[in-house]
């Protein structure tokens, strides 16, 4: 699990930034499966990895709104004007269960097959996550974390701690309390709170990040992708429009000269994130 949970990370962070899609949601699911394609085909080439899989609950914060990704039983919460909700579904055998109307919920959380999953990172060639889009609002908190914490800590208690600390010492308190109630599974909680939105002309200017026409070369449109397409604000990003300098070479020298690859939309913050 170890490795696999490494793999994943390496993998869908690199292949998200690097995806050419400005569309965020096409871009993570396919670095959803291009990850989960690698975990498959290492655990098939070597015989001491077979089985190997891992969980995943990623969240995109843009603009003013939130989209979460799920594979598998670790969990996405919003606290929100004092109460707590689980926004994403486990895929978990119980669960399953639970919303056919075979099991109670009080059942799932006492039956032996709680921890049996349904969906995970790498067990078969193709995995489809579940994406979930929530509005971002000002004072909202998000808890992301695996079933190590969930299987020890209830819901009203992670609303408690997360809402009178800050979000590092919200997430070590959650940990200390799973582990001091047995710890039966790793435990990882990431605690985001969301205490201001900026539109993201604005955001680009603060991080001076946008550049003036007098600071291009010719043919370099000084135009941030933020401002383009809505999305992530991507430093240090340009669009390159060629036009004028293949007319020219063609006209100069009878062919026209190649112009640069635009960055994918992305590239900008993993200068930034040193992915």
């Amino acid at each position: 699990g170890q490795i696999a949970s490494e793999m994943m990370l390496k993998h869908l962070v690199a292949g998200y930034y690097d995806h050419a899609a400005p569309d965020l949601e096409t871009a993570l699911q396919a670095a959803i499966g291009a990850a989960n394609n690698r975990i498959h085909s290492l655990a098939q080439m070597i015989p001491e990895r077979s089985g190997m899989g891992t969980t995943l609950t990623a969240a995109i914060f843009v603009e003013g709104r939130v989209v979460v990704a799920q594979v598998g039983d670790s969990r996405a919460y919003l606290l929100r004007d004092g109460q707590i909700r689980q926004v994403t579904q486990d895929h978990s055998w119980v669960e399953e269960q639970v919303r056919a109307g075979l099991m109670t919920r009080a059942e799932a959380e006492g039956s032996p097959f709680r921890n049996v999953i349904t969906r995970s990172m790498g067990a078969v060639p193709n995995v489809q996550p579940d994406f979930y889009v929530e509005e971002a609002l000002v004072g909202d908190v998000w808890t992301l974390c695996s079933d190590g914490l969930t299987g020890h800590v209830e819901d009203s208690e992670i609303a408690r701690i997360v809402s009178r600390h800050a979000p590092s010492e919200a997430a070590r308190q959650l940990i200390e309390l799973a582990n001091a109630r047995g710890g039966r599974d790793n435990v990882t909680v990431f605690v985001i709170a969301v205490r201001d939105l900026m539109p993201p002309a604005e955001f680009a200017r603060t991080l001076g990040t946008v550049e003036t026409a007098s600071e291009t070369s010719p043919g370099v449109t000084a135009a941030h992708p933020a401002a383009e397409n809505g999305y992530e604000a991507a430093p240090y990003a340009a669009s390159y429009d060629d036009t004028d300098a293949r007319r020219n070479a063609i006209a100069r020298d009878g062919y026209a000269s190649p112009g640069r690859a635009p960055e994918p939309p992305r590239s900008g913050w993993r200068k930034i994130f040193g992915r």
